[in-house]
This record gives C-alpha cells, structure tokens and sequence, in this order.
C-alpha cells in the first residue's frame, strides 16, 4: 500500500516525509477535528513542521495542523511520532465569546465566530429558524456553543465534511453499504471481526430539573429507557443557553446517552475512505440484519498492512423524526373554534378506534377542563366514544346543591329570582307546561313578593291587550304552578325560619321531598337509562346522594346552633367547594380527558393535545392579588417567604408542555382553535411553532366522512354543511351515512327537509292546509300589509302560524301609542264642541283624568320607570291637545269620528258601535281580500251646495318617520290612504257624496324645539309645534280651508312668503287621478298578497329601506333560512312613481 506523507513548515517549504510504520486516522460523527497519529523513523529534527497531509494514490485522507510531535529512541531505533487534527480543532481551542444574543441565526452566529476561523462553507435545513434570546455562559468553545444554538433551532447538530463544510443533519439510514461475512453474497464488505454491543449503562430514564426557587421537579422520562428497564436519572442545573428552555438540555442529554445503546465495532480489511454518518447494513448471525450508521471511522496502517475499523451506532435513537406521509406519527390541526376542534379529535379517536387502538390507550390532554369538558362530551357522545375525566368535581353546581341554596334564598324572602331558580333545578314535579307558563309569567311581570303569596290574575299576554285562548289557559297554568309552590314554600318558611342548624336541615330536606324531588330524579334517570345514557343516569342518583349527605354531615356538625340563612348558605357552600364527588369509571376501555398538570398516563398509544393557544397553553402566569411579579421577586431575593416566584410559574408551565407533548408512544395530535375569543383569529402558542417547524408535522384536516362516521355525529353536522353553498359534495357524503341508518329517520328527514329548501324559494306545499288557516278570505290591517311587503315569511310566522315572543309588561311604544289615541279620542269624543274653549289648566285637567283612568284599567303594576314615561307622556299631551285645539279653532274641517271601525264584522265588545263595511277585492280565485282596521280620527268639510263631503283622515305618530309616495308605492306607510281610498267607497252613507280630501300624519311626541326667546313677546310662552306628513287633494279651496291663515302649521306644506303658493307641493298635493293611481296599485298589491298567499308563496324576500333590512331586528330571525345578501328587496325609483 502506498502511503504518501506531506508537510508544510513555519517558512511554508513543503517537505516529503518517509513512509509511516504506523498510522491511525480517526474520523468521528460529532467532532469537528479527525485525528492522525503516525509513528515513522527518525529523519532529523521537525521541529518547525506545522501542517501535514496524507495521501493515498490520489485520494487525501488527511489534511491537518500539527498538535504534537515527539522523537524517540529505544532498541528498535529512533522514531517520530506526530499528532495532528484537522482544522475544525480551531473550534474547539478556542473559546465563545459570553454573550446575551437575541433572534440569533445559525447563520449570523456561523459569520461572526465560525468563518473568523476559516470555514466558509454551511449547510442549514432553513436559515429563518431564530432563537428569540440565547444566553451564552463561559467556558464553551465556539463548537460547543454551536452545537447547542443549532439543537435548539433544529433538534440536531452539526458535522463537518472532509471538505470543511460545515453541515447540519443527522445520521440516517440512506443509501447503505453492506457489510457481511456471507460466502456466497457478493458486491460486499467482508467484515474480518464483529462485536455488538448493548450498552445499558449508556441511556438514561430520568432527567430532573432544578427551578429557580431550588425545587427539583422531574423534566422527562425516557420512553425507551423504560423499555429496557433501564433507572439512571440526571440533575440538572441548567446553564444560561438553556434559561427558558429546560427540555432542549434535557432531550440533548437523553439522544446522547441513547446512541450507545446499540452499538457494533466491525473491521474490515483494506482502506476505506468511508465518512462519518455512512449508512451501514450489517447482515450477521450474531447481530442479525440491522441498519445502522458509521459513528466513527478509523483507518490502521502498520507495516503488515491497512485495516478500517468502524464503530457503528444505531440511527433509529437520533433525534431525527422520519414523517411517513401516509400515516404520520404527528399532526397538527388548526381548527375554526373550540367546538370544531372538540368534533375533529372526536372524528380522529373514533377512526383509530375502528383500526384496532383500544379507547383506554388514547388521551386528551388541555390545559383547563372548563373550556374543553362540555364540548367534548358532546361529541364523544355523538361518536359513542366512553370518556373518562379524573378532574376533582364539586358537587356545587348540581341540581341538589342549586335547590338547597334556592330554598335558602326563599327564606330571605320571596322573589321571582328565588322562586325560578327553584324552579329550574329540574326537582320540582310539577308538569313542563306549568313549570313554563311560571316562567313566563314571571318574565312577562315585575312580581313582588306579595304578587307571588296572592293569587295571579293579570293577563299573560302583558299589556298587549285583548287575551287569547293561548293567554288564558297559561294563566290557569302559571297559578297552579304559584299554588303549588307558594303551599310548600310557606310550610318551609314557617317551620324553618329560625330553627336551629340541625332542625334547618332536616326541614330542607322535608322541603324537597314535598317538591316531589326524588320523583323527579328517579323519572329523570329512568329516561336515561332507556336512551342508553346509563353513566348519566347514575351520576344523577349520585348527585343527591351525595348532597344530601353532606347536608346530614352539617346538621351532625353544627347541632341546635342557630344561624342565619346566609350564614348557613356559606358554610354549605363551603363543604360544597371541599367535596370531590370522584369519579368511578363507567368502562375500563375509556379516552381519558385530563390537564397537563394532573396527567398520569403511562402506557397511552395515541395523545391529543388541545387548545395549544397563545397565553393558554403553555399559560402565562398574570398578576393575581396585590403584589405584582416584580414585586415578589424582588421581596423573595430579600428573604421574603412567599410560596411561588414567576420564574417557577414560568418553569412549570413549560414542563407541563414538554409533558403532554412527549406521553404519546405511537401518535401525537396538536390542535388549536383559531376563532377562541369572540370571533377574533387566536394565534397558536409560540411554544409550537419549533415543533412544527423541526419535525416537519403535517397538518391534518379531517374530511366530512371522518367527522360524520357515526349517525348521530352526521345528523349534528348535516345542516351545517347545508348552509355553505361549497359544501356540497361533503354534504352528499353525510347523506350516505345516514341513509344506512334508519332508526334516525324523523329526525333526518325534517334536517333534509330544511337543508332541501335552504336558499331555495319557501313555499306551503300543502296548499289545502293553508287555504283551511287562511279561511275563504281574508281579512287584512293595514299593519299586516305592510309586515307582509316587508317580509312575506315573516307575515307566514306571525300571522298565519302564530308565532310569537314573549313581551315583557313594559311601555313599549305601541302601548305608549295606544295611550296616546286613547287619551286624544276622548278628549275630543267627551267634550264635542266645548273642547274648543277649555282653558290651559282644564286641558291639563282632562289629561290627567284621561291618563288615570286608562293606567287602572289597562296598566297594572307599574314600575317607577314606568310612571316616568307615562308623566312624560302626560306633558306632552297638554301641548298636543292645545295644538289640537288652536287646529279645530281656525280649520274648515271638524271631527266627526273617533275610533271608527272598517269591518263587515260586529265589534264583539260593542255590537252597535258605528262601522263602515270593507272594500271587497277578488283574486280571480275565489278568494275575497278586505282591508279593515280602525281609524283614529276623520274630519269633514261638508260642501251641501256640491253635493258633497270631503273628509280627511288623521294619524297620531309617536315615531318620526317620513311619509315617502316611494314607499306608498311597495305597501308601505299607506295605513291612512288606505282607509281613506276605503271611506271615499263605501262611506257614503255615513257621509253623503264623501270625496277623498288627504290624509295627515301629526308627530304626536317630536323631539324639543329650540326658539329664540327675542321671537317671543315679554309674557309668552312658546306654544309647542307639531310637524305634519302626508298627502292632500291637489285643489286650493281644499287646503286653504285646513290652514285658513297659510301658515303651514296645521297642513303639511311650506308656503312662500310672496306668493303664498305652496313650495312642497309635489310630494305633498296630489290631483283627482293621481289619487285614483294610488287607490288603484294598492288595490293590485293586496290582490297580489292573496295569490301569494293561497299559492303557497311565502319566500324570505325582505325589503330594504333606508339602507337598513328588517332581518336586522326581525324577531323570527332565529327561525328563517335567509341568508343576508340573498332574495333582498330594494326601493329603487323615483320620488314620485304615480306621476304621470
């Protein structure tokens, strides 16, 4: 073999040196520096030799500077013998600079310490990886210190090529050269001596962490080291560069001990230029076949000849993770919120399930069970997955502990609170119809405690007037229920009151029984149990079991000792908080949902750890109590005793990450909602994005068929998926499922029903059904009109079906609007012609008795916010009588009805009372359609020389809308031309040769008015105003005799000061034929509605006006699959479409 050795001397002279009697070159994997050591004869002195070379033919096996030579003699003569490394030894001479970095690179630290040192060459995974802060101590070279700054960006570390690059990768399996001893087998290494070797003594179990505080806490427990039954625990102390990150020292120590597990020494003869990191497969009967990596080469030469000795280490024990595609060992799952996340881990566990992973080997892992317990039942039911939650649980909020405190509560006294909350514990027998027409009574009235002891007889409906059948039998329903209740609450409250702790116990415990308590839990249960809910169904019995020990625990604690109500509440309360109810496994075979911080999970295959939010999880430790961290850690650095410091908050909660995400044996899942926080994007933890960038984890999106495997988890998804138009293939996918399972066919079948019509047109196909609602006409108010060009679905609910909201009693503007005509119509109706000569003061008198007289019979109960408005109410109708008053005084019109009725039907309250039959419209179907209603006002101007009576219809509006000829034109704002158009028809009788003269709509409560008190004489006072809207009859003589001076107070028009012609009157004056035009649309509209109607056509089509849609506050918006943007309706023509 020809070995060719050349140096270079201090004066750079290249020299040849005599062929080597002995030479070793050790190459190694996690070294920067190979070794040469040579022995040759003595050839004079060599002192000044620096560097040297070694060739073999034209390949260089060493290139290097000198270390060390020593020149020898003995009996076999004189020899030189030279140490030497390559020139990665620079990085280990010479020492790293101590320093603080922030958002350091492997790169940047690569430029400022490593090219200084004559390496220009680097290869990195990425160059974004960034270590926020990394702090260096003393005392590491300047590999050391790379070395850990490139483990903590890439969970690896680095190597040097033969030529000098420096290269960040890990030992792997690619590419193997075979080494075996087999005769037959050629294209092989023949190997001339092997060991394998399994090293116990090199892994370890255990790593425990020192914390700030000198608490020791165990950090990580070697899933392998368990394995082979190896117990060898490490204390850490870290040093700065791993201050925040205590896991990355630890899994560093673990890897390293771990390569020596398996290991194997093989020689083989000849030379072989074979680099660290080779992927070696060794074929033996004592090894067997395995595929391992060179971990350190040495070449042997001596005078009988060249041998190349390797060691071998395992490359299964890197740190490297190889991602299989097809069947990751990790994932990530970002999800849209919380609920999601909780289906996708449900949709995932169930699909392992199937393949074979028993439940009981699955995990989920959070860092708070009160955001994600609740959701996760939910689907785990849905998947029919057995959950299992070893969380302490308080028997606080049970349905026992509610009652208890509810029946304390009551008493201190009765109240609608008190009683409800009694109520709603779900142990009170009484019948759900009952139960809820008390609660609706009770949300319909401010009831008092003397309201709850006396009988109840104010109407259900609240003040909306008139009580159905509906509102009369919820009376009977809501006062039995009252009964029921008030009998036994009064019984408790006498015997209980006062009574001793022990006698207060014994008389709760009474109380729920006379509720019928057990009853209802024993219903409750046995429901359960047929539906299959048997865990449930035991927890229910262990609920009350275990309350109602701990109330007999009290009364043997507290004895004939004498307490308050509220005092014995916060002792039971108390007890409550210091009770772990357990929890007893419904199933061996069950997914445990634990925290991070309780987690004992020792052989789980499969881990899903959740909410892995920023600040949540890990948690970030907030300021709690008067001390904030600074200042406690400052207190503690003086030698103050307090119990935690934020350094240790801090700590714990990284190891609680590095926990959950290091449990799982086979397979870890990370998920996060994205949308946690009230529609806001949550970003996921800082913590995890090394872990998804070093490990290259894929994310995992599970499909619609993984999340709607089990039926009832399809059915719950379906009308989701329904409602996204792109969704349709997902949706068709979930129809299969539950097309194969027909025991949830009623249910399917209305979810398919609404998902079939969702943004389809809505129509009644049962049109016979619906004609037997409508009747054979109908009977149309101007206000249903104008609900249905609104919105027709919303008249189909309202109107049709009767759906309606509960009201509370309070002064809604229509009651406060009602008030309002009712008090206006008799002012006028009482005094008739001597309300034109009252005086101020007996104006305000009239109201005020108006006023009273309305609120006894129609207002029971008010409240004092209440009385308020009804006193706002009052001022303001003094003004508007006035104003009324000085109107009638000067005006050629004069009332001559009040409250006049537009009906073919009698009024059932007052048979005789004056009406004016309905305009009669047919369909061309069969189908009659009458406008009636009730007229607040109408004024005449009878003209007898003309044969005829002009009439004027009057509104009261408490609001302030604008009265727009568009809006006439889509139905609506057209209440008053409708009775009009309807009193112009068929009022002749009433009123002979009766001719449409306007309509005027007189802002009843407009907003204060300011007035220059210069305007005003020395002892005036501003008379208030009213503006006016609405429509009149295009002939002078007709508006001049409503507003005899042209001052515009009393019409709605503005007259010029010149000419004293009208300036508004456009939109405001309307001719003969244009009246006629308006009479005659109207009239095609309400034809229209009844088509629609009896056609089954009562699609969602709201109109928009003002720029506003009616959805915004519709009350069936909960009911209706109108999406917004879709079938909307828009006022888009001219100001005046009935002009010619």
């Amino acid at each position: 073999m020809s070995i060719e050795l050349l140096g270079l001397t201090l004066g750079n002279e290249t020299i040849s040196l005599k062929e080597p009697s002995s030479m070793v070159i050790t190459r190694a994997w996690d070294s920067p520096a190979w070794q040469l050591d040579i022995t040759l004869p003595h050839e004079g002195p060599l002192d000044d030799l620096t560097k040297i070379q070694v060739k073999h033919g034209t390949d260089a096996l060493f290139a290097g500077l000198c270390d060390e030579i020593v020149r020898s003699v003995d009996g076999n003569g004189a020899f030189v013998s030279i140490s030497a490394r390559t020139p990665g030894a620079l990085l280990c001479d010479n020492e790293a600079l101590p320093k603080t970095y922030t958002d350091l690179t492997a790169q940047a630290y690569f430029n400022a310490e490593l090219k200084t040192l004559g390496f220009t060459g680097l290869s990195l995974p990425n160059t974004t990886a960034s270590a926020a802060t990394f702090q260096l101590g003393k005392g590491h070279s300047v590999w050391e210190a790379f070395c850990i700054l490139c483990f903590r960006l890439y969970g690896r570390e680095p190597h040097i090529t033969a030529g000098n690059t420096v290269v960040v990768e890990t030992l792997t399996g690619d590419d193997p050269i075979i080494i075996s001893n087999a005769v037959n087998e050629t294209g092989v290494l023949r190997y001339c001596s092997l060991e394998y070797i399994t090293r116990r003594s090199s892994p370890l179990s255990t790593i425990v962490y020192r914390d700030a505080g000198g608490a020791y806490s165990q950090l990580y427990s070697n899933p392998f080291g368990n394995e082979q039954q190896v117990r060898r625990n490490r204390y850490i102390i870290p040093a700065g560069e791993y201050t925040g990150n205590p896991a990355l020292d630890a899994y560093r120590r673990v890897m390293k001990g771990q390569l020596g597990l398996h290991s194997a020494r093989v020689t083989v003869p000849g030379l072989h230029n074979i680099a660290p990191g080779q992927a070696i497969y060794l074929k033996s009967t004592i090894s067997g076949n395995r595929l391992m990596a060179a971990y350190q080469v040495k070449i042997i030469y001596t005078e009988s000849g060249c041998l190349t000795r390797l060691v071998l280490a395992d490359p299964a024990y890197t740190p490297e993770l190889t991602v299989d595609p097809a069947h990751p060992a990790i994932t990530y799952h970002a999800a849209a919120s919380r609920q999601a996340e909780a289906k996708a881990v449900a949709a995932e566990i169930a699909a392992r399930a199937r393949q074979g992973t028993p439940y009981s080997r699955m995990a989920v892992i959070c860092r708070n069970t009160d955001q994600y317990l609740a959701p996760l039942r939910y689907e785990f039911r849905l998947q029919n997955i057995p959950l299992f939650c070893d969380e302490a649980t308080s028997p606080e909020n049970t349905a026992p502990a509610r009652a208890v405190h509810a029946a304390l509560d009551l008493l201190r006294g009765v109240s609608s609170r008190s009683v409800l909350r009694l109520l709603k514990t779900g142990l009170v027998d009484l019948p759900d119809t009952q139960q809820c027409a008390l609660e609706n009574y009770a949300y319909t009235w401010p009831l008092t405690a003397a309201d709850w002891r006396g009988t109840f007889t104010r109407s259900a409906a609240g003040y909306a007037g008139r009580d159905t059948e509906q509102d009369v039998q919820t009376l009977a329903d809501a006062e039995a229920a009252r009964a029921f209740l008030m009998e036994r609450v009064a019984a408790f409250v006498k015997k209980a009151a006062g009574a001793p702790a022990a006698a207060l116990t014994k008389q709760l415990y009474l109380f729920l029984q006379s509720l019928g308590a057990e009853d209802a839990l024993n219903r409750l249960a046995a429901a359960l149990r047929e539906r299959g809910r048997l865990p449930d169904a035991d927890e229910v019995l262990r609920e009350w079991n275990v309350v109602m020990g701990l109330l007999d625990q009290l009364a043997r604690l507290l004895g004939d000792e004498v307490f308050a109500p509220a005092d014995y509440a916060e002792l039971f309360t108390l007890l409550l908080r210091t009770t772990d109810m357990g929890h007893i496994p419904q199933s061996l075979d069950s997914v445990i949902v634990t925290t991070a911080g309780r987690m004992r999970l020792p052989e789980t295959d499969a881990v899903f750890v959740v909410g892995l939010l920023e600040g949540e999880f890990p948690q970030t430790p907030g300021d709690q109590g008067l001390l904030t961290h600074a200042d406690r850690d400052l207190m503690m650095a003086q030698g103050a005793d307090l119990p935690d410091c934020f350094a240790n908050k801090v700590l714990r909660e990284g190891i609680c990450f590095y926990k959950a995400l290091t449990v799982a044996r086979k397979y870890l899942w990370l998920s996060w909602p994205t949308a946690a926080h009230a529609g806001d994007t949550a970003p996921a933890s800082a913590a995890l994005a090394p872990v998804l960038q070093y490990l290259q984890v894929p994310p995992c999106a599970p499909t619609a068929v993984q999340l709607a495997a089990a039926p009832a988890a399809a059915l719950d998804m379906l009308g989701t998926l329904t409602q996204d138009p792109g969704q349709g293939t997902a949706g068709a996918a979930v129809r299969a499922v539950l097309d194969e399972s027909p025991n949830l066919a009623p249910g399917y079948e209305a979810v398919r029903r609404a998902a079939d019509t969702a943004g389809a047109e809505q129509r009644v196909e049962d049109t016979a059904a619906l004609e037997a609602l409508l009747g054979p006409g109908l009977h149309i108010s101007p206000t249903r009109f104008e609900k249905y060009q609104y919105c027709p679905f919303g008249y189909f609910l309202q109107y049709i079906l009767k759906a309606a909201p509960r009201q509370k009693a309070e002064l809604a503007p229509n009651i406060s609007g009602t008030l309002t005509h009712w008090v206006l119509e008799n002012a006028l109706r009482r005094q008739g012609e001597a309300f034109k000569d009252l005086t101020p003061e007996e104006l305000e008198t009239l109201v005020n008795d108006l006023v009273d007289e309305y609120t006894a019979a129609n207002l029971p109960g008010m409240t004092l916010r209440m009385e308020y408005l009804v006193g706002r109410i009052r001022r303001n109708l003094v003004g508007l009588l006035g104003f009324i008053q000085r109107d009638l005084r000067q005006s050629g019109f004069q009332p001559v009805a009040f409250e006049l009725r537009i009906d073919d039907r009698p009024d059932a309250d007052d048979p005789d009372a004056p009406r004016v039959d309905p305009v009669e419209l047919d369909d061309g179907a069969g189908h009659i359609v009458r406008i009636v209603g009730t007229v607040d006002r109408v004024d005449a101007m009878p003209l007898e020389k003309l044969g005829r009576t002009y009439l004027r219809v009057v509104d009261y509006k408490t609001g302030g809308k604008e009265f727009k000829l568009k809006e006439v034109y889509c139905g609506l704002d057209c209440q008053m031309l409708l009775y009009l158009f309807t009193l112009e028809r068929n009022a002749k009788r009433q009123f002979p040769g009766a001719t449409a003269a306007g309509v005027e709509y007189l802002l009843a409560d407009p907003a204060p008015k300011s007035v220059d008190r210069s305007e005003l004489g020395d002892d005036a006072d501003p008379a208030p105003t009213y503006p006016m809207n609405g429509l009149l009859l295009d002939e002078e003589s007709i508006y001049r005799a409503m507003d005899t001076k042209g001052t515009g107070e009393f019409v709605p028009l503005s007259f010029s000061a010149k000419t004293g012609k009208p300036l508004n009157a456009k939109s405001t004056l309307a001719d003969t034929a244009k009246l006629g035009r308006i009479r005659d649309h109207l009239d095609g509209l309400l034809i229209d509605m009844a088509k629609n109607l009896y056609g089954g056509r009562i699609d969602a089509e709201p109109l928009c006006t003002g720029g506003k849609s009616p959805c915004t506050y519709c009350e069936f918006r909960c009911a209706c699959t109108h999406r917004d943007g879709e079938h909307e309706r828009t006022i888009n023509i001219k100001d005046d479409p009935f002009a010619e």
